[in-house]
């Protein structure tokens, strides 16, 4: 898509992703080491209650659900599927 196509309140649509305890703290260990992605007893401390996957996780997820998304539309439109 080109940034001209794009505009205020678009929505995609994708499917999802589940995230298990061990991808989150995978993930964190390599790219985002703080404990509320790490730490299950300091975690509980904070407002979420427990660990948390990473901000930059959920992008690079949501990037690749909609990559897909994108990549699925066009070959079905291009009659490819």
């Amino acid at each position: 898509m080109r940034f001209e196509e794009f505009y205020i309140g678009q929505e995609f649509k994708t499917k999802s992703l589940k995230l298990s305890k061990e991808d989150i703290t995978r993930f964190a260990s390599e790219f985002d080491p703080q404990y509320m992605h790490l730490n299950e007893d300091k975690a509980k401390q904070g407002r979420f209650n427990g660990i948390i996957a990473s901000g930059i996780q959920t992008l690079a997820v949501s990037f690749k659900l909609w990559v897909r998304q994108v990549i699925m539309e066009m070959r079905s439109l291009q009659g490819l599927l």
